[in-house]
């Protein structure tokens, strides 16, 4: 895992940090999302290490796009490393396409509400962030 490239894809350029010497995924866009079916924490990322560009894109075109407003602008390509360093983990499920896998092991109470465990996770995308480097979508 800590050697594996990973990508999760910019809906727009508010979610690339521009600030930073090198261009790189906000937080916002590593924030968990609570699974409707499994009520787990979760963020969906590619496992793009073994993938050329292009399929990549034809993933992100096949699987994202059609779900949000406009296509994807870019995405972010970090090393597993940077989760297993933030104390998470993969789910490589496959599902739905077969380099798919879910950052898993946010941090969670029993009983308390997600509005009150958001800055744990904003944390934990912070620390994440900067190692997802921003590749731009070709043209």
């Amino acid at each position: 895992m800590r050697d594996e490239r990973l990508s999760r894809f910019a809906l727009t350029s508010r979610d690339v940090e521009t600030r930073a010497a090198q261009h790189h995924l906000k937080p916002v866009r590593l924030m968990p999302r609570r699974h409707a079916a499994t009520g787990r924490l979760e963020v969906s990322v590619c496992r793009s290490g073994q993938l050329s560009p292009d399929a990549v894109w034809a993933i992100c075109a096949k699987h994202l796009d059609p779900h949000v407003p406009k296509p994807a602008v870019g995405r972010g390509v970090g090393p597993g490393g940077a989760v297993a360093d933030a104390g998470l983990g993969l789910d490589c499920n496959g599902v739905p396409y077969a380099e798919h896998a879910d950052v898993v092991g946010w941090h969670e109470v029993p009983g308390v509400p997600d509005d009150q465990l958001k800055s744990f996770w904003k944390a934990t995308a912070q620390q994440i962030a900067p190692a997802f480097s921003y590749v731009p979508r070709p043209d």
